[in-house]
């Protein structure tokens, strides 16, 4: 039977579910996979956290697959949607990603990206149309769900450098500590309370972990910081200077520097040695999260 494009019966139920699931799998998989790219740990279950993400995803999916196919009623228009099965599908996938990425990256690169992305989806709505309605092959479909099951899996654990220091070491990897060759392991917790820790009595079980390592270290209950603010007390933590020595403060001449959206300074002096130089200098493996 040959499809009439502007026909409202031109659709099947199957055929428009069977995109549906595809545009959903390819949106749950590009945003995993950008998230991995950012360095975003996954904490739970990588099934679980899928579903979760395919979940939300789908209220926008959903809506927007939904409306590209009712531009079948319109004249025209709906001849794009019935030729261009490709574009449908990749569109409803990209948007929950274009919104969420429009909302975040308000920079030139980002909306440079997000106009090449919808150039890129425009052009296979040309190719599409242009080549005349053609039946679409269940093969390159389920070829294209694989490959986005298989970025969705590299999400989980993708092969980045550094990316292993965030699983747990293997017992017996690394050999032991000594006075001579020791573990050095610094923890930086940024505006955080002490009074709303276990180990100083809060009564909430905010920090188990730290409550539990507090039982056999040492704990300092009474402390001073070096500044009031993030940049020269950092500074002061990895060089163990002031920060009239370090130099990582306010500009008395001006700013040097300027972050949007973050307090300017100037940066950490050249000649300060940090606790990271002195431990590769020792041949220590150095690393940072």
């Amino acid at each position: 039977m040959t499809d009439h494009p502007t026909s409202p019966n031109s659709f099947s139920r199957g055929q428009i579910a069977r995109r549906f699931l595809l545009a959903l799998v390819i949106s749950t998989s590009l945003d995993l996979g950008l998230s991995a790219l950012n360095s975003y740990n996954v904490r739970i279950h990588i099934g679980l956290f899928a579903m979760l993400d395919a979940l939300l995803l789908g209220l926008i999916v959903a809506p927007t697959f939904g409306l590209l196919y009712a531009t079948r009623w319109i004249p025209r228009v709906g001849s794009i949607v019935q030729k261009a099965p490709w574009f449908t599908v990749l569109a409803a996938a990209w948007v929950p990603i274009a919104l969420v990425r429009l909302k975040r990256d308000h920079d030139a690169l980002g909306l440079l990206i997000q106009i090449g992305v919808a150039a890129l989806l425009l052009g296979i709505a040309f190719l599409e149309v242009r080549r005349g309605p053609r039946r679409p092959r269940w093969t390159m479909e389920i070829a294209v769900a694989g490959v986005a099951l298989f970025v969705l899996a590299l999400a989980h654990n993708p092969p980045l450098r550094g990316r292993s220091m965030l699983q747990d070491p293997t017992p017996g990897a690394f050999s032991p500590a000594s006075a001579e060759n020791p573990n050095l392991l610094l923890i930086v917790l940024d505006t955080l309370r002490a009074d709303h820790l276990g180990l100083y009595g809060y009564s909430r079980p905010t920090s188990p972990r730290l409550d539990r390592f507090a039982q056999t270290a040492t704990v300092f209950e009474h402390a001073v910081s070096s500044s009031t603010w993030t940049l020269p007390a950092h500074a002061t933590l990895f060089t163990g200077l002031f920060p009239l020595s370090h130099g990582a403060d306010y500009s008395p001449e001006g700013i040097r520097f300027n972050l949007p959206g973050r307090l300017s300074g100037l940066p950490l002096a050249p000649e300060a040695v940090t606790l990271a130089e002195i431990a590769r200098d020792a041949g220590l493996a150095t690393g940072a999260i």
